[in-house]
């Protein structure tokens, strides 16, 4: 029989508290064994590091009676120890987060899980970066993603989107660019996108364009994965742009202003901030 209190007792020191994963696991912390004892000590760090950021998102809330799925937590032990990326551990935290539920049949998030696992870093920041800029640029606006996705089209500036890169050293950012935009299309994360030179945006999308940059449309898909990597569960993808949904930018990331709505909508939006 597996020993509960060590798989416990070992997570629990990567994180600093057996009692916290408890209660962000509930019940479904039995499935903790001394397996996790095989794991070196740079897996168990990465488990505590995601464990430690799901606590911040779930916040007043750990304390309520819901657990994780089983199946979540296999995903986090397995793949979330081997992220070393702090903006992929916090998706990964956001997931783990955001599965807590008090219904035991309730894993609709591992469509999520999943769906990070097989993305890129490049991949995950630019979601990361996308749905912010939409988030800002439409806050307050009255179209729903769900139904008239084409009315969120944005313009980023080609250096606002690679200040949020970060890209450095022997990064290739026309290669990230590229691997970034077309990946996130194929999962259906965005769609109807362009990206090119200031002639090249201005002849095809936005005929406003001043300067080199993307320009794309967010999915439904889209928003319910960054909704749920922060944390927020049980909201609707339209409730993206919502002025009471309060998000916490993650740390560490540049959001830098000139991205903008193509199309005049109505709402209070100011996509310049």
């Amino acid at each position: 029989m597996a020993d509960l209190g060590t798989g416990l007792a070992i997570i629990g020191a990567a994180v600093g508290s057996k009692e916290l994963i408890q209660k962000i696991l509930g019940p479904t912390a039995d499935y903790l064994g001394n397996g996790l004892k095989d794991l070196t000590e740079k897996r168990l760090n990465n488990i505590g590091r995601i464990f430690s950021k799901a606590e911040k998102k779930i916040g007043e809330n750990i304390n309520s009676k819901e657990s994780v799925p089983p199946r979540i937590l296999k995903e986090i032990l397995e793949e979330g120890s081997f992220v070393d990326d702090e903006l992929s551990a916090e998706y990964f935290a956001g997931i783990l987060a955001s599965s807590r539920s008090g219904t035991d049949r309730d894993d609709r998030t591992i469509s999520a899980l999943k769906q990070i696992e097989t993305m890129s870093t490049y991949e995950i920041r630019s979601h990361y970066l996308f749905y912010t800029y939409v988030r800002k640029a439409f806050m307050g606006g009255e179209y729903q993603i769900s139904k008239e996705a084409d009315k969120f089209e944005l313009f980023v500036p080609m250096n606002t989107y690679l200040a949020g890169m970060e890209i450095a050293g022997a990064e290739n950012s026309n290669l990230v660019l590229s691997h970034s935009i077309v990946g996130l299309n194929n999962r259906n994360l965005i769609q109807n996108y362009s990206y090119g030179s200031k002639d090249f945006i201005s002849k095809t999308n936005y005929k406003d364009a001043d300067t080199n940059g993307i320009v794309f449309t967010p999915t439904p898909l889209g928003a319910q994965l960054f909704l749920l990597a922060n944390g927020v569960k049980d909201r609707h993808e339209n409730e993206l742009i919502i002025e009471s949904l309060s998000l916490t930018e993650i740390p560490g990331v540049k959001i830098e202003i000139g991205f903008r709505p193509t199309k005049i909508i109505s709402g209070d939006v100011s996509g310049s901030t």
